[in-house]
């Protein structure tokens, strides 16, 4: 998994987005001058005050839209907690569900796409596998998965800290978690992506080359356990032992000693940085902070670095 730094400027636009939707859902037009939105083409949203939520639904929300629009996922979760018997009695009323995936549909039918391209992350967020820039106008390959299942939880259906851009393929694995996935307290132990914290180190295992697989180092932190399970890593990466990984292997061993090792060091004689050596050479980036910007890059660079250190 990625993190997800320099978010400022997607959260405050996500913030006055679905705070402009809100407010006029919420509020009778009479009610609504406390709030000034400041988005450009602002009143080109068609929207109107939203008749179907009981009185009690309507307050709750009004009540607590900042925590619901910007907790992070540790006030999203003790807020959850703190409110779950109310909250399941509105979930009872059908209403509150369709009045939060109505918000969720506005906002990535019509900002997705620009919210993406704020957030800047070229790949998925869980995997670093695959591409997820937007290929045609108005749409966008990015999906944003739910880091809390918004069919479970629906109130945080448009929470910033629970949009996270990711692939096809791991919205679709990471579905609505395990068995238990009904219990929020799961969550608790899930790194979220706007938490940066220490991860866990692609490595292998080695037989032989036709037996070499994806491993990981410094995986023994409950949280990391709890990430490698829910998001699958193991088995999507398991399809890379045949690929990546042995052409990686076979360029560190089957060519002369520190191979790998000269190739970085000597090549084009220092006239560009390691870090075009890299791209160059491997296909990736280099530097953590730009893991997003080509697939494979975490993997491939812990494989890599790990190589470096073993001698023929």
């Amino acid at each position: 998994m990625l993190f997800i730094e320099n978010y400022q400027e997607a959260k405050y636009y996500h913030y006055k987005v679905i705070k402009c939707w809100m407010v006029k859902k919420l509020y009778e037009e009479k009610d609504r001058d406390f709030f000034k939105c400041d988005l450009e083409n602002c009143l080109s949203c068609s929207v109107c005050y939203y008749d179907d939520l009981c009185d009690e639904s309507r307050s709750f929300v009004r009540k607590n839209l900042e925590i619901l629009l910007s907790g992070d996922h540790l006030t999203l979760i003790s807020f959850y907690e703190d409110n779950e018997g109310f909250i399941k009695n509105l979930k009872k009323k059908e209403c509150i569900g369709t009045f939060f995936k109505s918000a969720y549909l506005f906002f990535q039918k019509k900002y997705g796409e620009h919210f993406l391209n704020l957030l800047g992350k070229n790949t998925c967020i869980y995997c670093n596998r695959n591409y997820t820039l937007s290929m045609i106008k108005g749409r966008s390959r990015a999906e944003l998965d739910h880091w809390i299942p918004k069919s479970l939880f629906p109130f945080f259906s448009v929470s910033f800290f629970n949009l996270i851009p990711s692939c096809h393929t791991c919205n679709h694995l990471k579905g609505n978690g395990p068995k238990n996935g009904s219990k929020i307290e799961h969550y608790k132990e899930l790194p979220n992506p706007y938490n940066k914290i220490d991860m866990f180190k692609f490595s292998y295992i080695f037989k032989s080359l036709n037996k070499i697989g994806v491993a990981f180092k410094d995986a023994h932190d409950k949280e990391i356990q709890h990430l490698l399970l829910e998001n699958k890593i193991g088995k999507i990466y398991s399809s890379h032992d045949n690929f990546e990984l042995r052409e990686l292997y076979q360029l560190a061993f089957k060519y002369p000693e520190n191979y790998l090792k000269k190739l970085i060091k000597d090549t084009f004689n220092f006239q560009i940085s390691e870090e075009e050596k890299f791209r160059l050479i491997f296909g990736v980036e280099k530097n953590e902070n730009d893991y997003h910007k080509r697939p494979l890059s975490k993997f491939k660079n812990e494989i890599i670095r790990e190589l470096l250190s073993i001698e023929n």
